[in-house]
């Protein structure tokens, strides 16, 4: 974790090492900055070295290339990944914080390029926001004081174009919606917010084109959509003082929400959320159900087939740049927490394959800039880099966090870095993604 101190005590195991070795992260030897060492273990035959890292590299998030040069040969090319944390148990001090949701917006509507997160602290029934703009000082800090929602925030989605956030109150039944462009950021008026939808609500997502808040509400078996576009009409029209949500049934415990904005009726979006398969005599299996938001009544798609994947998927994205070479591009991502996986689903033809990642990966978030997808293990305390642009999808690496039993997950897309909800212990990582 970033630190202030030199980091002793590192190992580095191999082969043909010797008195002279030199220890390279990013090109640089780590002797030539203060503090940095090297020790050539002489009982290891050439296989180990014990190294002190320089703090100067431990100042922020960063994904290093390690290399060990000796006898004139480099080897080869190693991950040395330093991870901030950024603690929250202070948010609501005596209480279990239990963090569970973050969401990223890089530019408020049409402020300056300032990258925040924003996480739901479900113990203290209140939203942070977390500075993670490497250019600022306040860089992993807490932006101002904590925002009250409603009964156990947990899912959180951005309106960057009109600097709105929805927060999902899974206790008391409703939603929040925030202004983030009020000093300081805070709910708006009575009747705008908050907005009661079904039993429980979870996942959101938004339409950034139309508005559209999709939430899956998972003890009402129920969707419901929140138009945000009323909140911005035409010059000279006034906006409403209330919002009703539309309510969408036929759906077996919604979970999480992702949107494609071009599909559908009137090319005006399709939602796809991650849902069971019960039945009778066998153990349930996951759905994708796919819900029209661009009819008159929004609904379950007629023309769009649900997908199917073999067990509760619980997090799922939206790709808008994978290629399909069907109809339309852009793929979604869901994960199957009961068998370890990653499922691709393409709404045009109900395709998916699945691909093997941690244990129990309980949320995922993808980079559509670089292809990565990042899968939160909940159950192996790790995490799962997936390339989605080779073919087929494959997992990269798997990446141990010792003690961090892990939840929700958010990626900034021009930043490349990976926030991180670390539930159990009351923080967030900071995790640098490779490119």
């Amino acid at each position: 974790l970033p630190s202030s101190c030199d980091l002793k005590g590192v190992k580095i195991f191999g082969s043909g090492f010797d008195g002279s070795s030199q220890v390279h992260l990013d090109g640089l030897d780590i002797t030539s900055q203060p503090g940095g060492a090297v020790t050539y273990v002489t009982t290891s035959g050439g296989r180990e070295l014990d190294v002190t890292i320089p703090s100067v590299f431990l100042s922020a998030p960063h994904h290093y290339a390690l290399d060990v040069f000796s006898s004139g040969a480099p080897s080869n090319v190693a991950d040395f990944i330093v991870i901030q944390a950024v603690d929250l148990s202070q948010v609501c001090p005596g209480t279990n914080a239990q963090p569970s949701s973050v969401a990223i917006a890089d530019q408020i509507a049409n402020g300056p390029f300032s990258p925040i997160a924003l996480v739901s602290v479900s113990g203290c029934n209140d939203i942070v926001l977390i500075d993670i703009n490497p250019a600022n000082a306040t860089f992993g800090g807490i932006i101002g004081k904590p925002i009250g929602v409603g009964t156990t925030p947990q899912g959180i989605a951005i309106y960057q174009r009109h600097g709105l956030a929805v927060v999902t109150n899974n206790g008391s039944n409703n939603t929040t919606i925030i202004d983030l462009k009020a000093t300081p950021p805070a709910p708006l008026a009575s009747g705008l917010s908050p907005v009661n939808t079904g039993t429980s609500p979870s996942g959101v997502a938004i339409n950034e084109a139309t508005g559209a808040a999709i939430v899956a509400n998972t003890g009402s078996n129920t969707v419901s959509l929140i138009n945000l576009g009323l909140l911005f009409p035409p010059t000279g029209t006034t906006p409403p003082t209330t919002l009703s949500p539309i309510t969408i049934g036929g759906i077996q415990q919604p979970l999480a929400v992702a949107i494609d904005p071009d599909r559908g009726a009137n090319f005006q979006g399709i939602a796809v959320v991650s849902a069971l398969v019960l039945s009778n005599g066998s153990s349930a299996s996951g759905a994708l159900a796919v819900v029209d938001i661009g009819l008159a009544t929004p609904a379950l798609s007629t023309t769009v087939p649900s997908g199917f994947v073999n067990a509760a998927p619980t997090g799922i994205v939206f790709d808008p740049i994978a290629r399909t070479f069907t109809t339309n591009n852009g793929l979604f991502y869901a994960n199957s927490s009961g068998t370890n996986s990653i499922s691709a689903f393409n709404p045009d033809n109900g395709n998916s394959n699945a691909i093997s990642v941690g244990i129990n990966p309980t949320s995922l978030a993808l980079n559509p800039q670089t292809g990565a997808i990042l899968t939160s293990n909940t159950a192996s305390n790790t995490v799962s880099i997936v390339d989605t642009l080779g073919s087929p999808l494959r997992t990269v690496q798997t990446l141990g966090l010792p003690g961090s039993p892990t939840f929700g997950v958010a990626i900034d897309q021009f930043t490349n870095l990976a926030v991180i909800v670390d539930q159990a212990n009351a923080r967030l990582l900071l995790f640098p993604m490779p490119h």
